[in-house]
């Protein structure tokens, strides 16, 4: 778990960097105007996915994803089309797909390609706003987030578009205190479903080993912050927003370790809310937060590298 994969802002454009973080080297991977964020490993391929918005004297144009090697060269562009947005793709386990979302056909819906970027399939269809998708470590099961019912909730659907079902119970969560710690789901429901109330749940991943799901949730008034639920106990814990300097966190995407000990967090500080850093949380040690990115600027979407 050596290199890290991250977009920022600190050139005046969001480029793609890497950062081996034995001697804290970084590498600009981009150098370019375009709007390049999302950077996905493939341990199997050796390639990044990303996602890239042409620059123009005219403003921006439509996102699109595509390929390129860990030195940021050979290139290649997977998908195409000056109408519609290609968001968030991740590679399946073998790296033979790659899940993503798309409004080629109106609102976001989830997708899934080749690693090649042929054979589209569409494998959501309604009039909700699907994203963040992701495979689970089998690669059986696809992972992300909808906005229904005016909330954001976490879904689950088979990798061949069939069987989607939300994943946590409404009876169970609907009650749910975003100020406790710890809650179980047991015995309330045998399996969860889904979220409701004024809580929303964002940007799911599973864990590399496929026991546990981390997850952001808020409900607006208090600050988004990291969850983790256990698909053996089915219980969740939250991940402390204090760290241990008494700094207050605003957490907004998380992405886990491939070794499950560690989650890479982007988030707003309460000593700046201007701007995201790069930290990571222990998954033994809810309290150890670590900043180990501090720019004068914004960082997003980090990913683990796994050579």
């Amino acid at each position: 778990n050596k290199y890290i994969l991250f977009n920022s802002d600190i050139t005046g454009y969001s480029n793609i960097y890497i950062m081996d973080m034995g001697n804290e080297r970084v590498k600009n991977l981009s150098n370019s105007k375009d709007f390049e964020f999302w950077p996905r490993w493939s341990q199997k391929t050796k390639k990044i996915l990303f996602c890239s918005i042409p620059f123009s004297t005219t403003g921006y144009k439509k996102s699109k994803i595509w390929i390129m090697d860990d030195e940021g060269k050979n290139r290649i562009k997977l998908t195409d089309g000056e109408n519609h947005n290609d968001f968030f793709p991740n590679w399946s386990p073998d790296s033979k797909k790659v899940v993503f979302q798309s409004n080629r056909d109106g609102n976001g819906e989830i997708y899934i390609m080749d690693g090649d970027g042929k054979n589209v399939k569409r494998l959501t269809n309604n009039n909700f706003e699907d994203s963040y998708p992701s495979f689970s470590p089998d690669g059986k099961k696809i992972i992300f987030q909808s906005q229904r019912l005016k909330k954001i909730q976490i879904f689950i659907i088979n990798s061949d578009g069939t069987g989607e079902e939300p994943l946590f119970d409404e009876k169970a969560m609907t009650q749910i205190d975003l100020a406790t710690s710890a809650f179980s789901l047991r015995p309330n429901s045998r399996a969860p479903k889904y979220i409701v109330g004024d809580n929303n749940e964002f940007c799911p991943n599973f864990s590399f080993d496929g026991e546990k799901i981390y997850f952001i949730m808020n409900n607006y008034s208090t600050p988004p912050q990291i969850y983790e639920y256990d698909t053996k106990s089915q219980t969740i814990r939250k991940f402390s927003a204090i760290a241990k300097d008494k700094s207050l966190f605003k957490d907004d995407y998380v992405f886990v370790s491939p070794d499950n000990k560690k989650i890479l967090i982007s988030t707003l500080s309460d000593k700046d809310y201007m701007r995201r850093r790069m930290s990571f949380i222990s998954t033994s040690d809810f309290d150890d937060r670590k900043i180990i990115v501090d720019w004068d600027c914004n960082i997003w979407f980090p990913s683990w590298m796994n050579y």
